[in-house]
């Protein structure tokens, strides 16, 4: 699998955007993807939005200069990437020149930039994006620096005019169409049918009838033979060792294949929609097998015909011809990306122990299933894997998962309490958003970050559980989760997000356990005077003269409650009794006094603490009921409300005791 897939998987829509216009991307239900967004801010011209605490993403500039010199930082912030769009359409830019601390050009950042002549790279540039350059008609030379990896889909398509390109030996990762459109590109196929560079073939497009691949050749890149009708036959030789996405997609003359002995990927929709492709050889030696790698091929239905669960060398390649409960055939070891992509049909899944690997958007939008028991053989689950299982109500994560792909249960909409093993470490972009059922979460020890929109819009979360070992809260991690009332920030916490719990409006409790967290803008911007109307008033709990005492100072809305440091009493030891002594211990429940309730004590521990405050005030806001036996109507006038919370709060705070 190419190690860049993750940034290049809009290859595959692109390219068929290009064979079949619109119509073919997925339904607007196939298409979540999560847009991450934050405020530009602004800088000698330049609009950027932070990526990280340290780091920055150029968005825009704003000033009149032709010749644009990127800055390395802003305001001590590394300039890490080019954002998407942030030049696109500017037709008075004639060059650009980029800083050695850009690593990443996003898509479409200097689209259709018609007077730029000049790009001045410069090391460090690691990835160019989908469309990055495209329509630049007055760029006539490129030179890549050395640092340089890939160079996604469509890059410099249509620049009319560029004739000169220099490509170092490092660059081996093309998406389709990079220079489409160019006089470089006429200029190679001009010599050749073929167009190789770097032991890559990046576009065979003018090739017809017999196609003989020459030897040395390690990659058949993307799209490289895409919508070549005219093609019929294709020798491939033993150095091939990876065919790319959409290889030969659309390649309606083809009726068979044999692929080489050393072929170890095949990359997502290689063979996609060859209607007369019925004869494939497959080798041994492959070992990954992209999502719908054979789509629309006949030899794809004929096995479906044989066996719904289609398996090639211990990979599940498609089941979306299965239907009702479906048992993962014993030998499997991964589910293949998209393997069961839109199957409403199937009810649930028994996945067998030797499955290892769950891919991306294996289960995306299967509705029938309710629950999943993932067993301790799997390791890695994928981005999407499960996006959109909207029956989904019961999950079992095993801590042999060390590897959780973003978005992994997005839109899972029924799923209920969760527990995330330690052993998923980082928990990436909105792995659980928009689980609205979600009633309370724990992590495990060992997670140490939590990533933007990881938990986001999961509206009925009311409680979540961090473990000490966590050091990072992500970006809009809990935003707009508008039943969670109380917060523990464990004291190894050192940084929270922007708007990390924007809009929750239901907040109460607020406990620091450390001093020395860094936080972003707005990460508690539902303490605002101005948002808080609904919210009441929060209480911060910590130590005091600790950071915590500092944020309830800053908002109109806040309290802040210290915290008793309690001494470290070591434990004392179990010191048996002499032989014919009585045994002094009590373990007969019957020996144990009842709890006693008095008036503001809503938990009976005989102590009128914060913990009462929050309970009080779940109780009000019809969250969470108290039991019938506490006596919650704090000032006797046979109501509960806010009233009571407030004298409570009062109480606690030493301003007016209880009677």
């Amino acid at each position: 699998m190419s190690k860049n897939m993750n940034k290049k998987i809009i290859s595959g829509l692109l390219a068929l955007v290009f064979v079949f216009g619109g119509a073919a991307l997925p339904a607007a239900e196939n298409t979540v993807r999560t847009s991450v967004t934050a405020s530009a801010e602004e800088a000698d011209g330049f609009t950027y939005m932070r990526t990280s605490l340290d780091t920055v993403a150029i968005k825009g500039y704003k000033g009149s200069d032709a010749n644009i010199v990127i800055p390395s930082e802003i305001d001590g912030m590394a300039v890490t990437s080019i954002a998407m769009y942030s030049f696109r359409n500017r037709t008075d830019i004639t060059s650009i020149t980029i800083p050695s601390s850009v690593e990443v050009i996003e898509s479409n950042a200097f689209a259709s930039c018609t007077s730029l002549r000049q790009i001045n790279f410069s090391e460090g540039l690691d990835f160019i994006g989908s469309y990055a350059f495209s329509d630049c008609t007055s760029l006539k030379s490129v030179a890549f620096p050395e640092s340089l990896r890939s160079i996604d889909y469509g890059a410099f398509n249509n620049c009319t005019e560029l004739t000169d390109v220099s490509i170092p030996a490092g660059v081996t990762d093309f998406g389709g169409k990079v220079f489409s459109g160019t006089k470089w590109l006429s200029k190679k196929q001009a010599v050749s049918d073929l167009v190789v560079v770097n032991d890559v073939i990046i576009d065979g497009q003018k090739c017809t009838g017999r196609v003989y691949i020459p030897e040395g050749v390690k990659t058949i890149g993307d799209s490289a033979f895409a919508v070549c009708v005219g093609i019929t036959e294709v020798s491939i030789p033993k150095s091939v060792t990876t065919i790319g996405s959409f290889a030969f997609g659309c390649c309606h003359g083809l009726k068979s294949i044999k692929l080489p002995d050393a072929l170890e990927t095949l990359d997502y929709d290689a063979f996609k929609s060859c209607d007369a492709l019925e004869k494939i050889t497959i080798p041994k030696s492959l070992s990954y097998i992209g999502g719908d790698a054979f789509m629309g091929t006949k030899w794809l239905a004929d096995r479906q015909a044989e066996d719904p669960c289609v398996v090639v060398n211990g990979m599940l390649v498609d089941g979306k011809a299965c239907t009702g409960h479906v048992n993962v055939p014993d030998g499997v070891t991964y589910i293949c990306d998209n393997a069961f992509n839109d199957n409403s049909r199937i009810s649930g899944i028994s996945i067998s122990e030797k499955v290892k690997t769950i891919g991306k958007r294996a289960f995306y939008y299967c509705t029938g299933i309710t629950e999943m028991i993932i067993p301790y053989s799997v390791t890695s689950i994928g981005e999407g894997a499960f996006i959109s299982c909207k029956s989904l109500k019961t999950v079992e994560i095993p801590d042999s998962v060390t590897s959780l792909g973003d978005e992994a249960f997005k839109c899972c909409t029924s799923l209920r309490s969760l527990t995330v093993p330690g052993s998923i470490t980082d928990i990436g972009l909105s792995v659980f958003q928009g689980c609205l059922s979600d009633n309370d979460i724990t992590l495990l020890e060992g997670v140490n970050s939590i990533g933007i929109y990881s938990f986001a819009d999961c509206s009925a979360l009311r409680e979540i559980n961090l473990p000490e070992s966590l050091t990072s809260i992500g970006y809009y991690s809990f935003n707009n989760c508008p039943s969670l009332m109380r917060l523990t920030i464990p004291a190894g916490v050192e940084t929270v997000g922007t708007c990390a719990f924007a809009g929750n409006t239901s907040f109460a409790e607020l406990t620091l356990l450390g001093d020395q967290v860094r936080f972003a803008s707005k990460a508690f911007d539902f303490m605002d005077s101005a948002k808080a109307e609904n919210c009441g008033i929060v209480m911060v709990c910590g130590y005091e003269g600790s950071y915590a005492e500092k944020l309830a100072a800053k908002f109109d809305h806040a309290e802040f409650f210290p915290l008793e440091v309690k001494p470290v009493i070591p434990d004392e030891p179990n010191v048996p009794d002499e032989p014919g002594e009585p045994d002094d211990s009590t373990t007969d429940a019957e020996d144990e006094p009842a709890p006693t309730f008095v008036k503001g004590d809503m938990n009976g521990d005989g102590q009128i603490m914060v913990n009462d405050i929050v309970k009080l005030a779940a109780h009000v806001k019809g969250i969470r009921k108290l039991d019938d036996s506490i006596n919650a109507d704090v000032n006797g006038d046979n109501k509960v409300n806010v009233t009571d919370v407030v004298m409570v709060a009062a109480h606690v705070k030493g301003i007016r005791k209880l009677n």
